[in-house]
């Protein structure tokens, strides 16, 4: 993703695309969608972190229709996820989680604003660089102690 250029995406999109059949699609469609909520739930990260690049490199999504499809789909994922979690008696710091909340809920909408100022290969771009900078600082992390 760091490196791949918006003409050769949407070059390879429309071939790609013309060639996939519904059947095939909707095996890889849901296939990626098992690992990364088996992912997410395992490693409790968000299902966003591994739906973007597979959305973007294997379904061939534009980047904007990634994110966009990515938050959807932690959406309804975590929706889930919560309910699994009430069920089995798992509660959530309800003050934190609020404020939480809120945070992110401010922070998605000035992003979702930002965002349409860059084109979809500098979001690319972006999200490998956040993505190598957060694996350095995790493996630093990890062997400093």
């Amino acid at each position: 993703m760091l490196l791949q250029r918006e003409s050769n995406a949407k070059q390879a999109s429309q071939s790609a695309d013309a060639v996939r059949s519904r059947g095939v699609a909707a095996f890889g469609s849901g296939a990626a969608g098992a690992v990364i909520g088996l992912l997410g739930g395992f490693l409790g990260i968000s299902g966003g972190f591994f739906a973007v690049p597979v959305l973007v490199t294997y379904q061939r999504l534009e980047m904007h229709r990634a994110v966009a499809t990515s938050w959807t789909i932690v959406t309804l994922a975590s929706v889930s996820a919560t309910i699994a979690h009430f069920l089995t008696g798992q509660r959530l710091p309800l003050g934190n989680t609020v404020l939480f909340l809120i945070g992110a809920i401010i922070g998605f909408q000035l992003a979702v604003r930002i965002a349409h100022h860059f084109s979809g290969a500098g979001l690319k771009r972006i999200f490998a660089a956040t993505v190598l900078i957060m694996s350095s600082v995790l493996l630093a992390r990890l062997f400093a102690r």
